[in-house]
């Protein structure tokens, strides 16, 4: 996930293209704006964004869905709470993001927000495991 998460900030931050990146990649379809759209092709394209979120998504995954040392009824609700927890706070923030955000912010807010499940979820969960963790200790 932190290697998804790094190449992800470099590609934004550095806002061009590394040309070791460059690659040939197989298209379902892209839409051009000039001329007839691509169907099933080849096309060179840079895959650093790909891979960032490939990369971020897999890693978010594991991370949010490994089992617990003990997964019992308790862990299952809670992962559910927290499941229905992130998609309520992440449809607010798009709603936010829809009212008062434009242009290319906006897009990056909308590229941004296909993550924001999987980490909200992985914040909330790992909070309250480590809230009912430190109250058993107590």
């Amino acid at each position: 996930m932190s290697i998804g998460i790094l190449a992800g900030l470099y590609w934004l931050l550095i806002d061009s293209e590394p040309t070791w990146s460059n690659s040939k990649v197989f298209v379902i379809y892209e839409d051009q704006p000039i001329g007839k759209d691509l169907w099933f092709t080849f096309q060179e394209n840079t895959i650093l964004d790909e891979v960032a979120s490939v990369l971020l998504i897999v890693g978010g995954w594991l991370v949010a869905f490994s089992r617990e040392t003990v997964e019992d009824e308790f862990i299952a609700r809670i992962r559910l709470d927290c499941l229905a927890w992130a998609i309520h706070i992440n449809y607010l923030v798009l709603l936010i993001t829809i009212a008062f955000i434009y242009g290319m912010k906006f897009f990056y807010v909308m590229v941004f927000n296909m993550f924001t499940p999987l980490l909200f979820f992985i914040i909330r969960f790992r909070w309250l495991i480590w809230k009912h963790s430190n109250k058993i200790e107590a």
